[in-house]
């Protein structure tokens, strides 16, 4: 089921300060993957956005292996056992993360453990929700259902 709210409603703005989270929390994982020469990397465990789960070099960059270690296969993170490698860790740890429940919760006045899609317009945002929630889940008034075409083209 598809469902899009304005961004002047209650849960608009409510939208707009997570988007806010969303982008710190994106900036703060760039600032220190350009510190640390990274180009990629992947969320931390159980968040939307936000901390590190692992990072990845680009193949021409030579890794420093006393302080990285290989966590799968071209993934790294730093070594807590070396000086440079808890620094690193550290700031990684410090960053801002996002808990999918965050944006789950701006959608459901219930409580669940599942995964919404959303999509970010200039006047509007757009969620994804499962359609077994319908029966099950309270929403806020200010939603409106539309089609999944209308989700997919909300203005940009």
């Amino acid at each position: 089921m598809y469902f899009k709210t304005s961004r002047i409603t209650e849960t608009g703005k409510t939208m707009v300060e997570f988007i806010e989270k969303v982008d710190l929390a994106r900036a703060q994982n760039k600032a220190i993957g350009d510190e640390h020469d990274f180009t990629q990397y992947r969320p931390k465990f159980g968040c939307l956005a936000g901390g590190f789960s692992s990072v990845i070099f680009d193949k021409e960059t030579v890794v420093d292996t006393a302080v990285w270690k290989n966590v799968n296969d071209g993934e790294w993170m730093p070594k807590k056992s070396s000086k440079k490698g808890k620094v690193i860790y550290d700031a990684m740890q410090a960053c801002t993360t996002i808990d999918m429940d965050e944006l789950n919760a701006i959608v459901s006045v219930d409580p669940f453990n599942s995964n919404i899609g959303y999509r970010v317009g200039k006047k509007e945002f757009g969620f994804e929700v499962p359609k077994d929630w319908i029966e099950k889940k309270t929403f806020p008034k200010d939603l409106i259902e539309v089609t999944e075409t209308e989700y997919e083209n909300l203005e940009k």
